[in-house]
């Protein structure tokens, strides 16, 4: 068993507090086995990126931007933005026609949605969203070119695909109710800032961001290191040392904007399962957290002007 203390509070700063970790010996074998066989798909041909992405970085960020107000404002899952990016990414790196980015823009998240949501948007929401821009058949043709563009390969594995394969070993190795769910917020908010950022290691961007969010919240890393996950070494260093410069520089200024719904929603559960405050105090809690939860990462772009 090892000990540890100091762990970061939601607005940035730290305090001293007991943290507990528990060192599993047997490395849970199953996590690795599913962790290589998202390894193996992250290898596949079809879903690299086989080209340079076009060099206007402030279009791609608006893209993931406008993703997020998307699925925020719908209610569904944040993990669609990964899978969108990707189909995103893949399509324009082999398509030059800038005039239909847009519409490829669009047609991703629309894509997305229809096929890894429960929710889904209608091709008339997405026209109306488009201003005029594309017509349902626009849409409608887009689709059918995206489809034919990856060969119908269209589970492309994300970031927090990996993140989901360690969860169950993150749940058995920290003992610390709060200082687990802490952990995990940070992990995915590290997840959803990276897609900022093109990548073509998802293994790496995940890699990375339990390592940044060790660090930043001092929990020993000997559990991870001991399952010897595979991963792109000099890629996963790429992204620890981006995703700490652009946590560490910025997080004043992004806190009250990112982390909230994150440790808000942490809060409330904990509370709610240690029943250590009165009803009206969870009513204003939970309230509290429907009030942050379409917070979304769009409002730090110029986060990455310099990066």
């Amino acid at each position: 068993m090892i000990m540890a203390s100091s762990a970061r509070k939601p607005g940035g700063s730290t305090s001293r507090r007991s943290l507990r970790v528990a060192i599993k010996v047997d490395c849970r074998p199953e996590t690795i086995r599913q962790w290589e066989a998202l390894v193996d798909r992250e290898r596949n041909s079809t879903y690299l990126i086989q080209s340079q992405l076009p060099s206007n970085r402030k279009q791609r960020m608006k893209v993931v931007q406008q993703y997020y107000e998307i699925v925020d404002h719908y209610g569904i899952d944040r993990s669609v933005v990964g899978i969108a990016i990707n189909y995103f990414d893949r399509f324009v790196s082999n398509y030059s026609d800038e005039r239909h980015y847009l519409l490829a823009a669009m047609t991703c998240i629309y894509l997305a949605a229809k096929i890894h949501s429960k929710i889904k948007i209608s091709a008339e929401t997405m026209v109306s969203m488009g201003n005029g821009y594309f017509t349902r058949s626009d849409l409608l043709g887009m689709e059918m070119c995206i489809f034919n563009s990856f060969d119908w390969y269209m589970n492309p594995p994300i970031p927090v695909d990996f993140l989901t394969v360690v969860r169950p070993l993150i749940n058995e190795s920290l003992i610390d109710l709060t200082i687990k769910t802490e952990f995990k917020h940070l992990v995915q908010y590290l997840i959803e800032l990276g897609l900022y950022f093109p990548f073509e290691s998802p293994s790496s961007v995940a890699c990375a961001a339990m390592l940044v969010a060790m660090k930043h919240l001092s929990i020993p890393a000997e559990w991870f290191d001991a399952l010897h996950l595979e991963h792109t070494p000099h890629m996963t260093d790429l992204w620890v040392d981006r995703l700490h410069q652009v946590y560490s520089r910025q997080i004043d200024q992004i806190d009250p904007r990112l982390w909230m719904p994150y440790s808000s929603s942490a809060d409330a559960r904990i509370v709610s399962k240690k029943r250590k405050r009165s009803d009206g105090e969870m009513v204003r809690a939970e309230n509290k957290c429907k009030r942050l939860a379409c917070a979304s990462p769009t409002d730090v772009k110029y986060v990455f002007d310099n990066n």
